[in-house]
């Protein structure tokens, strides 16, 4: 059948004819509009534009190859924590070079309601090591419900869930490739650059790790407006050469003290988190402009891009 001297194509040869003009070599896997143009040059059939848009979406070669065209997928979920150390991130932080202290690795975990960072130096990044680590916040903090890490072997083995489990928390983890949501990665370009502004010898890397531990936690975070310190402890920390205003005249503080105390950590702590709360509104008005949403369910295939 002729429609203005181009040949209609009957349902049953569509898709097969679109692949002769789209995957062979000569025809180079090119976009929709040349595709089209190509076709319609030679055939016709109604909605042509959508099947060839629909068979070209999921032309796997076209995702594989092909530049994303548009906004990126994806808008921002944020993640507020119910409490202090309800939530911990781990990461580890090297190699670096071996260090006279025989280190070469630095565990890191954050506490995502404070930002409270706690590092600890290692030679290894196992399972076992993360398991030591890790034993050891629980007795310095207490027992978090949730930890988070990346795809990272150590952190996936049967072993490290297994004690996780034991300890009553519950594994998460970031997407492969893409572990920007993990605190513990992000304070590590803090410790870097810490390390860099301080350190000319590699093999002294972590002399200070200490030191620079204290730095951020005393740090001011714009989005809690008060620091990881402060947030825990209920008081600024103090520096050499900070000005004394202690009164104590070594009489013991009256109860009142310790009361006022913790209501004013109480009230501290709730004004952070709605200080962060408006921060990770804020953050994902200005994230979710460059964004749009994706129509993914449960079980549908996806092609992840490696750069």
């Amino acid at each position: 059948m002729l429609r203005r001297r181009q040949i209609y194509l009957p349902l049953s040869l569509r898709e097969q004819y679109f692949r002769a003009l789209h995957y062979p070599p000569s025809v180079g896997h090119l976009g929709i509009e040349k595709t089209l143009r190509r076709l319609r040059s030679r055939v016709y059939w109604p909605g042509m534009r959508a099947d060839v848009r629909t068979w070209i979406q999921v032309c796997e070669p076209c995702q594989r190859s092909k530049p994303e065209r548009g906004l990126p997928f994806g808008k921002m979920l944020s993640a507020r924590p119910r409490h202090i150390f309800h939530t911990i991130y781990i990461d580890f932080y090297g190699p670096k070079p071996k260090s006279t202290g025989a280190h070469t690795y630095a565990f890191v975990m954050v506490d995502a309601a404070t930002r409270l960072l706690d590092i600890r130096l290692t030679n290894l990044s196992d399972a076992r090591t993360s398991i030591h680590q890790i034993t050891k916040f629980c007795q310095r903090w207490g027992f978090p419900k949730i930890i988070v890490s990346d795809n990272a072997p150590s952190f996936k083995s049967f072993e490290f869930q297994s004690k996780c489990q034991q300890m009553g928390a519950t594994n998460r983890y970031t997407a492969a490739y893409h572990p920007q949501p993990n605190l513990a990665e992000r304070l590590n370009q803090s410790l870097k650059s810490c390390i860099l502004a301080y350190i000319d010898d590699h093999t002294r890397w972590d002399l200070h790790i200490g030191f620079f531990v204290l730095a951020i936690n005393t740090a001011y975070q714009i989005s809690l407006k008060y620091s990881p310190y402060q947030m825990v402890v209920g008081q600024e920390a103090r520096y050499p050469g900070d000005i004394d205003t202690d009164t104590d005249d070594g009489e013991p503080l009256p109860p009142s003290v310790a009361e006022n105390l913790h209501l004013h950590m109480t009230q501290m702590r709730e004004r952070a988190t709605e200080n962060l709360k408006r921060a990770q509104i804020q953050h994902k008005r200005w994230f979710d402009v460059h964004r749009r949403t994706h129509d993914f369910q449960p079980g549908d295939w996806v092609t992840l891009k490696n750069r």
